[in-house]
């Protein structure tokens, strides 16, 4: 049963496995809240995945060892990766294309906010009285928002899927992008490419670095500028420390990435190649650990949040 009565205390990549046999019992896992309760579709419940390494843990085909996500339904389509992907019980079951994996971040938007959390809003389940605010969507490029999104709640953590054919994904703050945005907490593979799209006004300018932490005080021993290039492509082809501002059509890009702490204070002019972060290994799999540095996007928006953006398009899929 995966424990889905949560709002503040929510799963990022948090499990693989592989070689599991089930005997006289389902492989399909239970959610223990339902939606018609008074919580409702909670952050938890949305967030639910679990990698299964060759197949075993999904049984999804048996014929041959292959990746698979089970992923929650309770998020739209935003755990289904791909047309293939087999819909059971409340789960998503993909198969992962070769190029294909997993991420999660968490994103600090709105600290006022954001200090309600497990006090008036944002519970470690409820009744109902004190839910969690949707403050955002989050959208694979070439879908669309209204069936493929995931609701982010005031509780932002972002775990979801890399699908390399998509090449990235678009968040939409409901109310404009916070003045600053800072992105913690990253699970990334070093290997994996996670591109991030965000919508600003027309005209903004960006300050962007990475810090070892939040007290950072002395810029060149604990951050790391990353630079503006000239298109979506220079961003997917660094490694993290590069953004691409399209002012026409008034989107961000940045490419996050789980770098090590120590290699945030080195501050080389050109990160190549990146540090991972910490990994977590056993039995021949592994999980990258959520970083302990985070990217901080800083606007020149003259008020927090920037004034939202109406008809600005996600950006359409790579097809890579």
């Amino acid at each position: 049963t995966s424990l889905t009565h949560s709002d503040q205390f929510v799963p990022e990549i948090m499990q693989v496995t592989s070689g599991l046999v089930f005997e006289n019992v389902s492989a399909v896992w239970q959610f223990s809240t339902a939606t018609s309760g008074a919580q409702g579709v909670t952050v938890s419940g949305r967030l639910q995945n679990w990698f299964d390494a060759d197949g075993t843990a999904s049984r999804y085909d048996l014929s041959a060892p292959r990746r698979v996500v089970i992923g929650s339904a309770r998020a739209n389509e935003w755990w289904k990766y791909n047309p293939s992907c087999k819909l059971e019980v409340e789960q998503y079951k993909c198969e992962l294309a070769a190029k294909d994996s997993y991420f999660s971040l968490k994103l600090a938007h709105n600290a006022s906010l954001e200090a309600q959390i497990g006090k008036t809003i944002c519970m470690n389940g409820h009744d109902g009285t004190k839910p969690c605010p949707v403050v955002a969507k989050a959208t694979h490029f070439g879908r669309i928002e209204a069936t493929g999104c995931l609701d982010v709640g005031a509780n932002a953590k972002v775990s979801g899927p890399i699908i390399a054919n998509a090449g990235g994904f678009y968040l939409r703050f409901l109310a404009g992008t916070p003045q600053t945005l800072t992105i913690s907490a990253i699970q990334a593979d070093i290997n994996d490419t996670v591109i991030m799209a965000i919508p600003y006004p027309t005209g903004t300018t960006f300050t962007i670095y990475y810090q070892t932490s939040a007290s950072c005080t002395t810029p060149t021993t604990c951050q790391h500028q990353v630079r503006s290039v000239s298109s979506v492509a220079a961003v997917r082809s660094a490694f993290g420390d590069s953004y691409y501002w399209d002012n026409t059509r008034r989107v961000l890009y940045v490419r996050v990435v789980n770098v090590a702490s120590s290699y945030v204070k080195q501050v080389p002019d050109v990160w190549s190649p990146v540090v991972a972060g910490d990994i977590f290994a056993r039995g021949g799999q592994k999980i990258a650990s959520p970083s302990s540095t985070s990217l901080v996007i800083k606007s020149s928006c003259s008020s927090s949040p920037c004034p939202a953006q109406t008809g600005v398009v996600i950006p359409p899929a790579f097809n890579l």
